[in-house]
């Protein structure tokens, strides 16, 4: 039985964390041994209550999600900042790193427990209950799951109807930008090897204990992380050693980047792309 440690980052995302969690609830596990490990990070907005009182409820030994922990960030806790901040183009003093050495710390979370894979999920994509299973059926050491940005094709993503345009998109990828991969999506049902990705993805204990969010980058490895996102440093490290990494274009997941995308998926009046409810 493969045993998986589902996990997320969650700031200040009280507008879409009810959702968040519910669809990760809606996963379909059976047949595996399943874990939840979030990390709540300086919310402001109730974000820890909402967190707290769905996954773990009024009695702390007995969660309502089985083999669950929520932990709760105070204070930033970064290892040493390798990163020049000259190069801190669109980011806020500090944030990317504290938010890098959260990644890592889910990452050194996971090799201390007995699971074989984790599945980690940024606080702002909606999965669908056979994300988690067709990830895995791959059987490969790092496979992520297809994360639109803009819409044209219709597909089920939690129980909506949604359109995502993905076909010809320079920019529409946020897991395969044709500019790192060298690709157009091709709309395919299956497995495309990557150059990297991040957003929702799974990685297996080999890869979590060869890779690691932090390394010495050379300078155009830093250029492209820091104008990229922090969550793409433990892919590059990976990629550094030559390990492959897979995107399942038929695996779709939906990005609301932001609460106006979030607001578009639930079919709020007055947004410029159409949503039909099921």
């Amino acid at each position: 039985m493969d045993k998986v440690l589902i996990t997320g980052l969650i700031r200040d995302s009280a507008w879409i964390v009810p959702e968040y969690l519910e669809v990760i609830h809606k996963l379909d596990t059976a047949g595996l041994d399943v874990g939840y490990y979030f990390i709540v990070d300086h919310s402001t907005d109730g974000s820890e209550k909402l967190v707290y009182d769905t996954i773990i409820g009024k009695d702390a030994e007995n969660p309502l999600w089985p083999n669950s922990t929520v932990a709760f960030i105070e204070e930033p806790e970064c290892e040493p900042d390798p990163v020049p901040k000259t190069h801190r183009k669109r980011l806020d003093k500090g944030i990317y790193e504290h938010i890098k050495s959260l990644r890592e710390r889910l990452r050194k979370m996971f090799l201390e427990l007995d699971y074989d894979y984790m599945l980690c999920i940024d606080h702002d994509v909606l999965v669908n209950p056979d994300t988690l299973k067709r990830l895995l059926e791959h059987r490969e050491d790092f496979v992520c799951a297809t994360v639109p940005c803009s819409p044209k094709k219709e597909v089920v993503v939690g129980d909506a109807i949604i359109s995502v345009d993905i076909i010809g998109k320079p920019n529409g990828m946020y897991s395969r930008p044709p500019r790192i991969v060298g690709h157009k999506y091709t709309g395919s049902d299956g497995l495309v090897k990557v150059f990297l990705a991040e957003a929702c993805f799974l990685a297996s204990r080999n890869i979590l204990e060869k890779c690691s969010y932090y390394f010495e980058p050379t300078k155009s490895e830093l250029r492209f992380l820091i104008n990229n996102g922090e969550g793409l440093w433990l892919a590059c490290s990976a990629a550094r050693i030559g390990m492959p990494m897979y995107l399942d274009e038929g695996c779709i997941v939906f990005h609301c980047n932001g609460k106006d995308s979030y607001d578009q998926f639930r079919g709020v009046k007055n947004v410029k792309e159409k949503v039909r409810r099921k």
